[in-house]
């Protein structure tokens, strides 16, 4: 004789309600929750768009000079 254990009769329950605890956050998100996307993560620094607003990088700003200083350095 065959008896089942109260856990046992609460896994496809479990299962259920985690899958449905996932469609529902892909829903919220508006996507899979696996999926990963490294440039939200990531500052790249300003683009094209800020440059032309901005000027680009001005030539007497700290990071031009460390920037032309390596440079020079390393190629002589």
């Amino acid at each position: 004789m065959h008896h089942t254990t109260e856990a046992q009769a609460r896994a496809p329950v479990r299962k259920t309600m985690h899958h449905a605890v996932e469609r529902l956050l892909m829903f919220l998100w508006g996507g899979s929750s696996k999926q990963y996307f490294p440039e939200a993560h990531y500052m790249r620094g300003p683009g094209p768009k800020w440059r032309e607003k901005h000027g680009g990088l001005q030539e007497d700003s700290s990071l031009v000079k460390i920037l032309n200083a390596t440079n020079e350095k390393w190629n002589g």
